[in-house]
């Protein structure tokens, strides 16, 4: 019986080292061509939108947010402000000159459910199935042109703020060779 434990023990590490070392892959690989070819960060405000909750668009996550803003404050050196979805409609004042704010990033979250199913034979004949399972949720940011309304497409999806955001920082640079 000592057995079924140690087991379900390693598969759950198995499950979780395999996450965390899909964490690290968006750093190497940086697609430029999924920033637009007229944005420029030195003259162009960005308006960042706020990181939606994981249970539906409709609502933010306050403290994920406050985490990608002190990331991009740590990884994205020019300006930008951080706004809600209804905001980089067109028809805020706020926000209509479009020769400064152009563009827009919309973050997008996606949650994928893990399970292992492992079966063990018992000392007795029997048979005990273990299915240990666990949620990613992955994240990926896109240009919007709130002129033309194009999407660009997404950048590499991490399950982390701090790497995604790094990671879209670094294609902003390398795309506009700063």
């Amino acid at each position: 019986m000592q057995l079924l434990p140690r087991l379900f023990l390693l598969v759950v590490l198995f499950s979780f080292c395999s996450c965390a070392i899909n964490r690290t892959i968006p750093m190497k690989k940086l697609d430029a061509s999924i920033v637009p070819a007229d944005f420029n960060p030195k003259k162009q405000i960005l308006l960042v939108v706020e990181m939606e909750s994981v249970s539906g668009k409709a609502r933010t996550n306050g403290k994920h947010t406050k985490i990608m803003d002190e990331k991009l404050q740590m990884y994205y050196p020019y300006k930008y402000e951080i706004v809600s979805l209804k905001e980089i409609g067109l028809d805020n004042p706020k926000y209509a000159d479009t020769s400064v704010y152009k563009y827009a990033v919309i973050n997008s979250l996606n949650s994928v459910r893990h399970t292992t199913y492992t079966t063990v034979n018992t000392s007795n004949g029997g048979q005990h199935t273990i299915s240990p399972s666990a949620n990613t949720t992955y994240i990926t940011y896109h240009f919007l042109d709130r002129v033309s309304g194009k999407e660009y497409g997404p950048s590499v999806k991490s399950a982390w703020i701090k790497t995604s955001i790094q990671a879209f920082a670094n294609a902003i640079l390398k795309a506009k060779n700063l």
